[in-house]
Parts: C-alpha cells; structure tokens; sequence
C-alpha cells in the first residue's frame, strides 16, 4: 500500500430486528438470571446464623457460661437480640440497594 491511498474495506452491519418470541425468551432468560443473582447472597445471611451455633458447640462456651452462673434464658436472648439486629442491618441494607437500583 502507497502513502496516502484511499483503498480500504468497508463493513456495513444490518442485523434482523428480533421476533417477538426471541425478545419473550431473551426476557425470561434475563429475568430467570436476576432472580438467582439476587437470591444467591441470601443464602449466606442465615448460614452466618448456623456457623455461630456450630463454633459454640466445637468452643463450649455457653458450658462456660452456664457453669460461671449465667442464665440460659440470658444467654439465649442475647444470642437472639444479636441475631435480631445483623439480620436488621443486612435487610435494611438490602432494601437499600433495591430501592437505589430500582
């Protein structure tokens, strides 16, 4: 090729506008794909729950607890009221994000 030639290749693009059936089952794809990645995270929010639990059990210390004369009604509403308010905080912060995004 020459200095300052003009050839060239040109690319004209024109693809078929979608069926009405291809726009319903890209729809439903995308709709399908967004329910899962907006369910996925909630499945660990009460596996945090669990995996307090499971620790206590392996480190016994409501054992230590019991025995240091705590009260098991004690111990369990301050576990309860923990749990109460990192669920609050995590809902809150999800309404959040779906109320900013729509």
């Amino acid at each position: 090729q020459q200095h300052g030639s003009t050839e060239g290749i040109k690319l004209v693009n024109n693809p078929l506008p979608y069926s009405a059936y291809h726009e319903d089952q890209s729809a439903g794809i995308k709709a399908t794909l967004t329910a899962v990645f907006i369910m996925l995270p909630f499945c660990f929010i009460p596996a945090n729950y669990v995996a307090f639990l499971v620790k206590e059990r392996v480190s016994k210390s409501k054992h230590v607890q019991v025995v240091s004369g705590v009260k098991l009604s004690a111990y369990w509403l301050s576990n309860f009221c923990w749990d109460l308010v990192s669920f609050t905080v995590s809902s809150t912060l999800a309404i959040l994000i779906f109320l900013m995004f729509g």
